[in-house]
């Protein structure tokens, strides 16, 4: 994702990464209308892939950069589910513990004894607890209090969000094509979440909860 973020708008390169959550929403479910959710998110995905269909074009090694991004993403919340089970603050120490395995050998391989700079420490250690420490496991509490529509929908905001705050703080701006492009990403996702079958025999969240 952030060898994306390199050659991609920031609200571009998340609306694509939503694709692989949005892709295991719907593989879950043979209706029709979860394939005319498909069919919506699949339409925002071409007019953002660099295919010369007017417009900015986007660089084609950022977008297969997000779109790796999506196919991890959605692995994650296949693996997730697998131990959802556990406290949220253990599933993620055990999920960074096992990516700092993987990253840790690439970066010194790269960088050598500047990683150890008191400088680059901080803010790694910053970046960490920022961009995955902390969202991840308020996302993995969110799972677990919030009906799965309810959290689906807020999620499918992230999209727009990510657009607004890159163009307050980054200054990046997106044509109307990109617009309309994240717009039914995020109208296909809310869709998915709002139509999504429940399982025979669970109650809805507020009827599930006892009468005061």
């Amino acid at each position: 994702f952030y060898m994306a973020l390199r050659t991609l708008p920031f609200g571009l390169a998340v609306a694509i990464e939503f694709a692989g959550p949005l892709a295991v929403a719907i593989a879950a479910s043979r209706r029709r209308v979860d394939f005319a959710w498909l069919a919506m998110a699949g339409f925002g995905l071409l007019m953002l892939l660099p295919l010369g269909l007017g417009g900015r074009d986007l660089d084609p090694v950022g977008v297969l950069c997000a779109l790796g991004a999506a196919v991890l993403w959605g692995m994650y919340i296949v693996f997730g589910k697998r131990v959802g089970h556990l406290h949220a603050g253990q599933s993620v120490s055990l999920g960074l513990l096992v990516a700092a395995i993987v990253v840790v050998p690439v970066g010194i391989a790269h960088a050598g004894a500047a990683l150890l700079s008191p400088t680059v420490l901080l803010v790694g250690v910053c970046v960490a607890a920022i961009s995955s420490a902390i969202p991840i496991s308020l996302e993995m509490v969110a799972m677990k209090r919030l009906p799965k529509e309810a959290f689906g929908i807020m999620i499918s905001m992230e999209p727009a969000v990510a657009a607004l705050l890159a163009m307050g703080l980054l200054n990046e701006h997106l044509d109307t094509r990109q617009w309309l492009a994240i717009g039914c990403i995020m109208a296909a996702s809310m869709g998915s979440a709002s139509t999504a079958r429940r399982p025979q025999g669970q109650l809805p969240h507020a009827a599930a909860c006892p009468a005061a």
